[in-house]
């Protein structure tokens, strides 16, 4: 197998800056769609380079209904691993929301609109504070990734699963059974 190393999943500088500029260039709601399915690889990717390298597994864990499938199921494990701190999983399951209210409004929805505009307002990391709306949204959009990134590039890869001594395992349970 590959190793495949933190720094290969983290996407060039100017990959982020391609993807801030088109979010310039998008609707609100490509803005809202598109800015969570980047966190969400962003995310996925932390969680890669935190895993032992298991191509199969990760494979089937990360795609179609695998347990770490979702937005969701990955801002949770994330924030359960230590690999993001609660602020951040604060406003990740904000910016899901906010994507939900996008992705599944029928009609013209805004980042103006009553319901995202004040989730918008609820978002604190890392983003100009003294913005509302969809400025605000990209810009804490922006500076979750830069956190997310530089958590994967830190992140170390265990080389393999922890070692378990099965002798001394059945040692245990054969003196449990003794008593």
């Amino acid at each position: 197998m590959n190793d495949i190393s933190s720094h290969q999943i983290i996407p060039p500088l100017q990959d982020v800056k391609e993807f801030r500029k088109s979010l310039d260039r998008e609707t609100d709601r490509g803005c809202a769609v598109m800015s969570a399915a980047y966190l969400d690889v962003a995310l996925e990717n932390l969680l890669k380079a935190s895993f032992v390298q298991a191509d199969r597994v990760i494979k089937e864990t990360f795609n179609g209904t695998g347990p770490l499938a979702t937005f969701s199921s990955r801002i949770n494990l994330s924030f359960l691993l230590g690999l993001i701190d609660e602020q951040i999983f604060r406003d990740l399951n904000i910016i899901r929301k906010i994507r939900n209210d996008f992705a599944h409004e029928p009609t013209t929805l805004l980042f103006s609109s009553e319901s995202v505009f004040s989730r918008c307002i609820a978002l604190e990391c890392y983003g100009q504070s003294n913005i509302e709306g969809r400025k605000k949204f990209t810009s804490v959009i922006l500076g979750l990734l830069g956190l997310i990134h530089k958590a994967t590039d830190l992140s170390n890869r265990p080389a393999t699963p922890l070692p378990i001594d099965f002798e001394k395992f059945r040692e245990l349970l054969d003196n449990l059974a003794c008593d």
